[in-house]
């Protein structure tokens, strides 16, 4: 018996090593105070041309900034990790990139590209890094990951661009959690959102559709929002990605945001994007969530922080989180005849859930509760009021639907 009982052991403890190998998959991290986003500008460098990069934005004149990637999985002794990335820089000001393999359990540099300061400048726009490391027994067991680190001056004008990383010869990807992608547009601010067919093929077909918003007063700080139903989970990341667009002749400037409706914070925001006549340009954010934001309502906005003149207008041909692709069709008439014409009362609840018409001309068909992972719990015909005393306390989901063919969302908190 004591023998069976060794051997199931090793059995157990060699699958436990298999299944804990490194992985080409994880997740990205800033350094220092930067942004990470995502741009098309890089080239065919094994990956295609225009697919997508990162571009790493120090934020401040501090030395040491730069990016990581932490790799799912623990190391195994005698493993080679091969890593093979092309870095670039197509910007005015040189910069100075130091890439290298790291042990992050014991806080140790296990291997650095052969030009530890790689310059990126207008003579050396592009460089392919290519370097390796053999894990030893100490390394068993510990975390990886691969480092991107500036050690030039600090200058904030030294930015640089990861195109692609591979380890193995395999492409490294961010494994994000899958994220409901439904939820409701808004305006924000004196702005008319419609939608337009004028987009190009940005991945998603030509004229398939986008959201133009339009400035309707000069006002800085108007935009659009995006009310996601499913709740913020704690430890998740967050990544929404938008590729925008002026089809005006004249230029707008925006940041894309992520924002806690519940608390009233803006959790992360982009840099700067400008957009002249015709421009395209792809942005993202990312946001790892705490647990005072557990079971909040999280919003995706695009405000411009232009000068506000009314012509500063801009469309969203694509928006993702964690890569699910967001509705772009706005409110019809009916639906907004429907968010105008009806009220429900008391909102935090803890019985009595109103619904009332203040549109006597607006006849109510169906009114559903969903939870927060989508799920009905509730659905009646001609109802004016739901009794939710005995739901669990949490966020809900209220949808209206009338005889006349509008639909309206709307959150609920039972407590």
């Amino acid at each position: 018996m004591r023998k069976i009982t060794l051997l199931l052991s090793i059995i157990v403890l060699n699958t436990m090593v298999i299944s804990a190998q490194i992985i080409p998959t994880g997740l990205w991290y800033p350094i220092g105070d930067v942004t990470i986003s995502t741009v098309t500008d890089d080239g065919d460098n094994g990956d295609g041309a225009g697919d997508g990069a990162l571009f790493i934005n120090g934020q401040s004149s501090v030395v040491g900034q730069g990016a990581r990637f932490k790799f799912n999985g623990t190391m195994e002794s005698g493993t080679n990790y091969a890593i093979d990335s092309y870095i670039y820089n197509f910007s005015g000001s040189f910069s100075r990139v130091r890439v290298s393999l790291h042990n992050i359990t014991d806080d140790v540099e296990l291997a650095v590209y052969v030009d530890a300061g790689t310059v990126l400048n207008g003579s050396n726009q592009l460089e392919n890094v290519v370097f390796n490391y053999t894990a030893i027994a100490s390394d068993v067991g510990d975390q990886l990951e691969l480092r991107y680190v500036r050690n030039d001056d600090g200058n904030t004008a030294r930015d640089f661009k990861i195109d692609n990383a591979s380890l193995g010869g395999t492409f490294i990807t961010e494994a994000l959690p899958a994220v409901s992608s439904s939820g409701v547009w808004s305006a924000i601010g004196d702005t008319a959102i419609t939608n337009t067919t004028n987009d190009d093929d940005n991945g998603d077909g030509l004229n398939d559709g986008a959201i133009y918003v339009d400035g309707l007063s000069a006002v800085v700080g108007q935009g659009v929002a995006f009310t996601f139903d499913e709740a913020i989970v704690n430890g998740n990341r967050y990544t929404a990605e938008a590729t925008i667009y002026n089809s005006d002749a004249s230029f707008s400037r925006l940041q894309l945001s992520l924002y806690n409706a519940t608390d009233d914070v803006v959790l992360a925001t982009s840099s700067s994007v400008v957009l002249v006549g015709g421009a395209i340009e792809t942005t993202s954010i990312t946001y790892d969530a705490l647990a005072t934001d557990n079971g909040d309502v999280l919003v995706l906005r695009f405000i411009r922080d232009d000068d506000g003149n009314t012509a500063r207008n801009f469309s969203i041909d694509i928006a993702k989180i964690n890569g699910a692709v967001l509705s772009t069709t706005v409110l019809g008439i009916e639906d907004n005849i429907l968010k105008q014409g009806i009220a429900t009362y008391p909102n935090p609840v803890s019985h009595i859930l109103n619904i009332k018409k203040i549109d006597n001309g607006i006849t109510i068909k169906n009114a559903s509760l969903y939870n927060i992972i989508g799920k009905e719990v509730y659905t009646a015909i001609n109802t004016s009021s739901i009794d939710v005393s005995n739901f669990s306390k949490g966020l809900y989901i209220l949808k209206l639907e009338s005889q006349e063919g509008g639909v309206l969302t709307k959150k609920v908190l039972v407590e």
